[in-house]
């Protein structure tokens, strides 16, 4: 039986000085286990939801509520609350505190007194799940930046929460570092039955994810499957934003006169129909 892990009603927060809010009645739900890309212009409020939904800003109103796992977001819980909750930033030598990789996985485990006789094996299942297992001696500052985001990601696994924040966790990676992180993540949303919340700048990222949430001027603009919200070029336009590879080769195809089903999503499904397609030519 499905449920909404979290459950965001009428999220409103006024920076200090600033006349305008930087979100506004923002509502919003991500089912448990499902992946929601958060996109939108700069300005338009994606890092301040995120702190919000952390405990690190709160709203403005009393009216405004969050809720993760069913219990409301509160001063006097938002440390219980946030063991449930995980964050990966753009830098993550921003989240690096430990000498070693191994030493890193190990700072939350220890700030939860988690019990020493386990930690290890839990480091160990952490790293092993990121494919960083022979890194556990190595400085960070010496791993490249895929392999450091992996190590990022390796020390929020091993504290299981249910909830994983991606805050432009793969603008600084190269094209292929991209890929291998975000198949990871894939991967770990699988193992670990997480549920994602990616702020993105990348058309294509979004494109992977169950559902997009488009803000705009801290309002939320639109919300759907990417297939929707990347099929209509004048609101992607208006974000700044360019779409997809596969949903913009699909228009273009259109155009030309072949139709691409709708199911057909990502790169190597398109690769495939169209070889399909040319061979029964």
């Amino acid at each position: 039986m499905s449920f909404n892990l979290v459950e965001v009603n009428n999220l409103t927060f006024t920076y200090r000085d600033e006349k305008q809010p930087a979100l506004e009645k923002v509502s919003f739900a991500l089912p448990a286990g499902s992946w929601t890309a958060v996109v939108g212009p700069n300005g338009s409020g994606k890092s301040t939801l995120t702190r919000l939904l952390d405990g690190l800003l709160w709203p403005d109103s009393k009216h405004s509520e969050i809720k993760i796992a069913g219990e409301r977001l509160t001063k006097q819980n938002v440390w219980s609350v946030r063991q449930q909750i995980g964050i990966v930033f753009q830098n993550p030598d921003n989240q690096f505190v430990g000498a070693t990789v191994a030493d890193d996985v190990a700072f939350g485990l220890e700030n939860q007194n988690f019990p020493p006789e386990k930690m290890q094996e839990r480091i160990e299942q952490a790293l092993a799940a990121v494919k960083m297992q022979d890194y556990a001696g190595t400085e960070p500052s010496r791993l490249s930046g895929g392999q450091k985001q992996r190590v990022a990601l390796a020390g929020i696994t091993a504290l299981r929460p249910k909830l994983l924040i991606l805050d432009e966790a793969t603008a600084m990676l190269d094209p292929q570092g991209r890929r291998d992180v975000i198949a990871l993540i894939q991967q770990l949303r699988q193992d670990y039955q997480l549920t994602v919340l990616s702020v993105t700048h990348d058309a294509d990222e979004a494109a992977l994810a169950d559902q997009v949430l488009v803000l705009s001027h801290g309002k939320v603009k639109a919300t759907g499957t990417p297939a929707d919200l990347f099929s209509q070029p004048d609101l992607i336009a208006s974000l700044g934003l360019k779409p997809p590879f596969v949903m913009d080769l699909k228009q273009r195809l259109a155009a030309k006169g072949i139709e691409v089903p709708a199911e057909i999503t990502e790169e190597q499904d398109l690769v495939n129909y169209l070889c399909q397609l040319s061979s029964t030519k």
